[in-house]
């Protein structure tokens, strides 16, 4: 009873309220997006002060007064590292909450805000404070991301023209780093000690079924709950209710409790905001589209559904559309008053 009272209160209150008061006051987005991207920076530089005090200065920074219990290290080079979370419970949360709005903090610095070095502030801070949370799923989706970005601007190259010296000038960072990268497969000692972790995270190599505490054994017993009532589920929360966890992955969790037919409900009102962000118009259509790419993704190894970020993102999505098609339909109403304001005048 406690998790369905919670499941529709984070609703109401994220997703609902937020599109109500953004259509009734007509706020405007822009400022949404100050917000975000100022909530964002503050976050990483948390981030970095912690990670700086807890490793080498021993001042153990912890804003948010949590347990140290929860600490986690990442180990480098032979050296042990504290993750950096942030104000978050663990540090791969931090890292989908910093991936899914950085999008939001590079168009308000370059697009609103007009800031180079407010723009390039930002990104060091949030780059920083994202390889400190050594996050595999954080550094996988950053790499989607990346990929979808070169992806936009090879084709936008195509359209104008492509000339690879162009590449080459407006892209050295890329250039250096293919550079650097092979240099150092060739002749380097290929030492892949700071990825190693990562990389055996991501093939669930430190996983193991036998281990109740881990992210495979929770997804094995989520399995085994859906076989039993696979179509209608077993309600929400059965996970924590009877193994004290969830089931670390939002798509389980929701297969288990409301069984296929929720799933399908779940998946359809995401492909649902997905369809009205390829309808965005400009550039802004990438920027949702990075988010919710990386927040999909995300959902599938953690199943904090009472995070605002994703309702946030869907009603943000909602709202966008919703102020495009209305200025659409404002120049179209302009367009038909005009005539109707010449024919008037005429018959007098």
């Amino acid at each position: 009873m406690n998790h369905s009272i919670s499941y529709i209160s984070v609703i109401v209150v994220y997703f609902l309220s937020f599109i109500v008061l953004m259509t009734k006051t007509n706020y405007p987005v822009e400022k949404i997006y100050k917000y975000i991207t100022w909530g964002v920076v503050f976050v990483a530089i948390i981030t970095i002060l912690e990670f700086i005090s807890k490793n080498f200065l021993n001042w153990g920074f912890n804003i948010l007064r949590i347990a140290d219990e929860n600490n986690a290290t990442y180990g480098v080079g032979g050296q042990r590292f504290f993750r950096a979370r942030g104000t978050t419970v663990e540090s791969g949360h931090l890292a989908m909450y910093l991936l899914m709005f950085v999008p939001f903090v590079y168009h308000y610095q370059k697009n609103i805000n007009q800031s180079k070095a407010k723009l390039v502030f930002s990104l060091i801070v949030v780059t920083l404070s994202l390889i400190f949370t050594f996050s595999a799923a954080g550094f996988v989706e950053l790499s989607i991301i990346l990929l979808i970005v070169a992806i936009i601007k090879i084709v936008k190259l195509f359209r104008k023209g492509f000339k690879l010296s162009s590449v080459v000038m407006i892209y050295p960072v890329f250039c250096g780093v293919v550079f650097l990268s092979m240099y150092y497969f060739l002749q380097g000692d290929r030492n892949l000690s700071f990825i190693t972790g990562i990389i055996d995270k991501i093939t669930l190599v430190n996983y193991s079924i036998d281990d109740g505490g881990s992210r495979l054994a929770r997804w094995y017993r989520a399995l085994e709950l859906f076989k039993e009532k696979p179509l209608m589920g077993h309600g929400p929360g059965i996970s924590s209710l009877l193994y004290g966890t969830g089931s670390t992955s939002l798509y389980l969790e929701i297969l288990i409790a409301t069984g296929l037919v929720g799933l399908c409900l779940f998946l359809g009102v995401m492909l649902y905001h997905l369809t009205i962000i390829l309808k965005i118009k400009g550039n802004l259509k990438y920027v949702y589209l990075v988010s919710f790419v990386t927040m999909s993704i995300h959902l599938a190894i953690i199943s904090n559904y009472w995070y605002p970020w994703m309702w946030t993102l869907f009603a943000l999505i909602n709202v966008q559309y919703w102020k495009q098609n209305r200025s659409v339909s404002e120049i179209k109403g302009d367009r038909k008053v005009i005539p109707d304001v010449i024919s008037a005048s005429l018959s007098k």
